[in-house]
């Protein structure tokens, strides 16, 4: 027998001895009775020498040794397994909640990232009481804070991160766009789906056999939430819009953050407000005012609101929008001298009745805001803070044209108010009792003044108007349908 046939055969004896005594010493252990409770699961030590990327889901833990491999840091990766969990529907989703601490190695510091969600201020013991509640309930849109999970990772990526929102969200969004759903996860929606019909949106991607035996997904088989996917791909959107414009990685995702908690509302906002701009110009010019230059220049300006990146460009552009649009003042009211809005202090009777009829219009969003569940401190596009009900402004940019312009130009048209109904001690700043009185009644009975409602098929005041507007907000902000703002068509 030669060398190498013996060391195989002493080899294939080891091998069948080998096999055989550890069989001997397992089957006790495998048949006996308390072989399962003598067992105890371990968690062995993790060890790594560049990277290491830990979470509870394996998807989510791919997605964090994707963004590693794309160079991305600790806090790249975090966002991104955030962003992959979250979209798992488990213990963490995207309008929930988020905290994190990160250390950062070259200042020795830790630092805490607080994203909370913010409840609505009319979330009192009293609102509840008043819905036969002793407490907030545990599910619904009731039990609901605002988001605070997107803008904690968008914080965390601007302020720590390397690597681009592009980049840390992609795995989120690929998994949006399908991907094979767990077990645990699909047999949990069966579970609770009794609880998820009640609210429409949750029926339609949570269960995708509405109606058969097993109304939620099968263990395996690909989910798909096209609604996230999309907004997700606006936020990326947002990013590199701003990117091309010049901003830095951190403006960008910034922006991006805008978008989400801001932007599409305040956007359409802006989309509503020049439309009735646009509206009262076209009036104007079919009657015979030579303005034409006017709503050319308006209608170019308006080709950036799609464009712009953030609330601050957004704004700029709407600003520079009512500026062509004030300018035609001049024809539309027969001015000896080209109308230009001046604020603080108005300096002549159309500024002053501009000023005073706004006013009048903001307290009367504001009344109507008060009648729905929406915050009027938390608003879209113009700045929010807790004095200042920014919301009241957000929805008079909408109406001013169709409800302030529109009275002026009876008054001024029609000479129901002239000079000498402003104060001279003030430098013609301000109104006389006699034409502020003149302004209320004006605005009053506009406000009472019905439109047949396209929708509604009924008729509506323009207060009713303003009040619809903000259920509209209530309705998207809700998810039961995207909010459009008022474009007059009457």
């Amino acid at each position: 027998m030669t060398r190498t046939k013996l060391l195989a055969l002493l080899i294939s004896v080891q091998m069948i001895f080998g096999a055989s005594l550890y069989a001997q010493q397992r089957t006790p252990m495998i048949f006996g009775p308390n072989f399962y409770a003598q067992q105890r699961t371990q968690k062995p030590p993790l060890h790594a020498k560049h990277w290491m990327a830990i979470t509870g889901k394996p998807l989510a833990a791919t997605a964090g040794a994707m963004i590693f491999q794309k160079g991305g840091n600790a806090v790249d990766a975090a966002c991104a397994m955030i962003a992959a969990t979250c979209t798992m529907w488990d213990t963490l989703g995207w309008g929930g909640e988020t905290q994190a601490l990160i250390y950062n190695p070259h200042t020795r510091k830790v630092v805490g990232i607080n994203a909370l969600g913010v409840a609505p201020t009319g979330a009192t013991p009293e609102f509840f009481r008043s819905k036969g509640m002793k407490y907030p309930p545990e599910y619904g849109p009731l039990a609901a804070v605002t988001p605070g999970t997107p803008g904690g990772i968008l914080v965390m990526l601007a302020e720590f991160g390397k690597l681009s929102l592009k980049d840390v969200l992609e795995p989120a969004i690929q998994m949006a766009d399908g991907y094979p759903i767990e077990a645990e996860t699909a047999n949990l929606i069966e579970r609770e789906k009794e609880r998820l019909k009640q609210w429409p949106y949750s029926r339609q991607v949570m269960l995708p056999h509405l109606g058969e035996k097993r109304e939620a997904p099968e263990p395996g088989e690909i989910f798909r939430q096209p609604d996230l996917a999309a907004t997700l791909r606006k936020l990326v959107e947002a990013e590199q819009e701003a990117l091309k414009q010049g901003k830095s990685r951190k403006e960008a995702i910034y922006a991006a953050y805008d978008r989400f908690y801001k932007g599409d509302i305040a956007r359409e906002i802006v989309r509503g407000a020049y439309h009735n701009l646009h509206r009262n110009l076209l009036y104007y010019r079919n009657r015979g005012r030579a303005i034409q230059d006017s709503i050319e220049m308006m209608e170019q300006e308006s080709e950036k609101i799609e464009t712009a990146s953030s609330i601050a460009t957004l704004m700029g552009v709407e600003g520079r929008i009512r500026e062509i649009y004030y300018g035609a003042f001049t024809e539309i009211l027969r001015l000896e001298e080209p109308f230009r809005r001046v604020k603080r202090p108005p300096d002549n009777m159309i500024n002053a009745l501009i000023s005073f009829s706004n006013s009048l219009l903001y307290a009367a969003a504001l009344s109507q805001i008060y009648r729905t569940p929406l915050n009027p401190t938390i608003s879209f596009l113009h700045e929010p803070g807790a004095r200042r009900f920014s919301l009241a402004l957000d929805i008079a940019e909408i109406f001013k044209p169709i409800i302030v312009d529109k009275i002026i130009f009876k008054l001024i048209n029609k000479s129901i108010l002239t000079e000498d109904d402003l104060m001279e001690e003030v430098a013609f700043a301000y109104l006389k009792e006699k034409g502020r009185k003149a302004v209320v009644r004006e605005f009053e009975e506009r406000l009472q003044a019905t439109v047949r409602h396209r929708r509604l098929r009924r008729n509506v005041s323009y207060r009713g108007f303003i009040r619809l507007e903000c259920y509209k907000l209530v309705r998207h902000l809700l998810g039961i349908e995207p909010y459009r703002a008022l474009r007059a068509w009457w």
